[in-house]
């Protein structure tokens, strides 16, 4: 190893503990490196799909060795699934010694002991070929042209004179959306959610309200600018200051369509810095054309 070294680096290195660190270095990042070993992942959840993207990014953030994440509701699992995939995760206890459980809003200690389970995964790897699990999924253009209009129709951007605490704001906030049939219940279910899950984004400013419910008749996209900031806690347990709230309501049983463009913006809110400080800072017009492009980005995927 050193004499390839020195062939590769023969005026910058000039002794042997030099030669030492940049054989770890090397080593380290061929195993972080997710074209070096790749490992599959299947997670097992039936939580929400924004809480489940978000925890997607932080285990690929920790683990960039770890090439796909394949999402699967519980109920669908099935023991053959272990024979296509380096490791099961879920979100839930289950029967089941092999599956590795995890918490949707892991704390910093969890993702440590989480980013060294999935290091011995990928350290223990069984190197073989793997049968392929083969899906092509049909998609209808014309239905997804249709969703992203009607998505595009439906978005409102308002400023409202709100009360002067997080709880109190949210039902001011739904008492101003249109297709709802039980405001009162969608504005605790919506409160009891957040209080379980905090939705509020560090360092934004910004709050994401977001379910399914059978009282919302349209599904939609619609933000709020605070006339006063209100303190509400973040993912990371720490309490951020809203003066913008996103609100996305999806209608039970709404079309695979329409969902799947609403998980899309979910993704862009945050997995994407430069979206972030979109929806933080934008106008009604700006934050249109973003939805525009982003239903674009996502119909122009599904057709390659």
């Amino acid at each position: 190893m050193s004499l390839l070294v020195k062939e590769i680096f023969p005026a910058y290195l000039q002794s042997e503990r030099e030669y030492e660190l940049i054989t770890l270095h090397f080593a380290s990042s061929l195993r972080r490196s997710p074209d070096i070993y790749p490992i599959s992942l299947l997670l097992l959840t039936d939580e929400r799909p924004l809480a489940t993207e978000l925890l997607v990014t932080r285990i690929k953030t920790i683990a960039p060795f770890v090439e796909t994440i394949q999402v699967k509701a519980s109920s669908q699992y099935d023991a053959k699934d272990k024979e296509y995939y380096d490791s099961v995760l879920s979100t839930k206890v289950l029967r089941d010694d092999d599956i590795k459980m995890i918490s949707i809003y892991p704390d910093a200690k969890e993702l440590l002991t989480l980013q060294e389970y999935l290091q011995n995964v990928q350290a223990h790897r069984e190197v073989r070929v793997r049968e392929q699990i083969i899906r092509t999924p049909q998609y209808d253009f014309q239905k997804y042209l249709l969703a992203s209009q009607m998505l595009l129709s439906r978005f409102a951007y308002q400023h409202i004179d709100n009360p002067k605490s997080f709880v109190e704001t949210v039902p001011t906030l739904i008492d101003n959306i249109e297709g709802i049939t039980d405001k009162n219940y969608l504005s605790q279910k919506l409160l009891q959610r957040f209080k379980t899950s905090p939705m509020a984004i560090p360092e934004t400013n910004l709050a994401l309200l977001h379910t399914y419910s059978s009282k919302v008749t349209k599904s939609c996209f619609v933000i709020f600018d605070l006339e006063n900031p209100v303190p509400a806690m973040s993912m990371n347990h720490q309490e951020e200051e809203i003066s913008r709230v996103l609100v996305m309501l999806t209608r039970l049983n709404e079309s695979d369509e329409v969902r799947d463009l609403m998980t899309a913006i979910s993704q862009s809110i945050i997995e994407n810095h430069l979206y972030t400080e979109i929806y933080k800072t934008g106008n009604k017009d700006i934050i249109y054309q973003l939805l525009n492009q982003i239903f674009t980005e996502k119909i122009k995927k599904l057709e390659n």
